[in-house]
């Protein structure tokens, strides 16, 4: 059993029919009408400057769950990943970006309680200077 339920979706056109549907009869599934489970989506690999991206919230606007976080379409993710790491292993200016994306969802996930603030991530190292030089700027 679970008491929260993440969906990934990507922006495309394709993804998005699918997704649909799918979420459609997730609606209708016993827990999530009743309100045990709530459901939140996830915009994957999104990039910011193309027709599907300023199509998302015309699409996820429509649907009866709320887009809890955009994730960004970087190499970071790809790097980090073949170093066995992931993004918040990491720290520096090039991956901020990507720190800064994930802050909705785990507040959804997981709000503080009342009066305190989500501690910054202790990223105790810089992503390694062979792949910080292998994101392009202004591509994180």
């Amino acid at each position: 059993r679970c008491d929260t339920l993440l969906v990934p979706i990507v922006p495309s056109g394709i993804d998005t029919r699918a997704s649909s549907a799918f979420l459609g009869e997730l609606a209708n599934a016993a827990a999530v009408r009743a309100g045990s489970v709530r459901v939140g989506l996830v915009a994957n690999r999104v990039k910011a400057r193309t027709v599907a991206a300023r199509m998302l919230p015309e699409f996820t606007d429509a649907l009866l769950f709320p887009l809890i976080a955009t994730l960004r379409d970087t190499q970071a993710y790809v790097l980090a990943g073949a170093m066995g790491r992931g993004v918040f292993d990491y720290a520096g200016s090039a991956i901020e970006a990507c720190h800064a994306d994930w802050g909705p969802l785990l507040e959804w996930i997981e709000p503080p309680p009342i009066g305190a603030s989500r501690a910054a991530p202790d990223a105790s190292e810089d992503i390694p200077s062979a792949a910080a030089s292998a994101i392009p700027p202004g591509r994180v």
